[in-house]
């Protein structure tokens, strides 16, 4: 669903129609244009460096802009560059002796990856198989233990969320038969569930629990698993906000916790939107108020 359809879908109970998310989106877009660098490079901010990276991001950003035209007409030269720089840092990854099933850094790109070749249709002409097929995990309960995600280690959502990732390529790209493993992902983390609905032996609600249980509900999500408990998730999430409609844990906020955050509370149910409603309304006039005069943000 786009970006814009999905606010029209809930703009009854969210209020958005009360916002300028066009000139938002209109800002943001001439912030993306204009971190260009060459044919196919981006920066992620203007005085940074060109980055395999940033160019997912970009990418990213078009499609959450529904630039479909600038999609489709640099979707052979982008898709060339990304196989390029992901082969690139796979051989440096490796030369470092580092083991690619566990490495963040290349299994961030690889999944940014993944997704910017969805994103332009290129994933029938190179599903990057050799990337994938030889880290897929063999032993989930091994290598969701070694990751320490049933215990909430720091990091730990993210690995699972990585091994998800790959399995599910793997079966709906490459005709790999994992259904099991994928299952069994799914059993375990939802055996060691704690009382907050994320992982860890704790005693109250964090934000390092949110943000890092966050990635495994993505997978939830995408699988459309039963989670009755969504909804009291959605609760503790939204007890951490600030006065701003903040998540992070210090002031200002932060990207990745507002996203989390966000998700959290609006992927529960329609109930929890309404329940969250004047919440989920002052952090979209924050991050609006926040925009930077260049269309970028904070």
């Amino acid at each position: 669903m786009s970006f814009k359809k999905s606010l029209k879908a809930k703009r009854v109970m969210s209020g958005f129609e009360l916002l300028d998310v066009d000139n938002v989106c209109e800002r943001y877009s001439r912030y993306i244009d204009g971190l260009t660098e060459g044919d196919t490079g981006f920066r992620l901010t203007c005085c940074a460096e060109a980055s395999p990276y940033a160019r997912c991001f970009a990418l990213f950003g078009f499609h959450l802009l529904c630039k479909k035209d600038k999609l489709e007409n640099g979707a052979d030269r982008w898709a060339s560059v990304i196989r390029e720089d992901l082969d690139r840092v796979r051989h440096e990854r490796t030369t470092a002796g580092v083991d690619l099933a566990f490495d963040k850094p290349y299994l961030q790109l690889l999944a940014f990856s993944l997704s910017a070749m969805a994103i332009l249709n290129k994933l029938d002409r190179d599903p990057l198989a050799d990337h994938v097929l030889p880290i897929l995990s063999k032993d989930i309960e091994a290598d969701l233990l070694q990751a320490g995600a049933f215990h909430g280690v720091a990091g730990s959502g993210n690995q699972a969320m990585f091994m998800a990732v790959l399995l599910l390529h793997a079966r709906d790209w490459l005709g790999i038969d994992d259904d099991d493993r994928i299952s069994r992902w799914q059993a375990l983390h939802l055996k060691a569930i704690n009382m907050f609905g994320f992982w860890g032996d704790v005693r109250s609600m964090s934000h390092l629990q949110f943000q890092n249980g966050y990635h495994q509900y993505e997978i939830f999500h995408y699988l459309r698993s039963d989670l009755p408990l969504w909804d009291k998730v959605a609760d503790h999430v939204a007890s951490l906000a600030d006065h701003e409609g903040h998540f992070a844990p210090y002031p200002g906020g932060g990207g990745c916790y507002d996203y989390d955050a966000i998700f959290l509370i609006t992927g529960a149910s329609d109930a929890s939107i309404g329940k969250h409603r004047d919440l989920l309304m002052r952090t979209a006039e924050t991050i609006i108020k926040e925009q930077n005069p260049d269309g970028g943000f904070c």
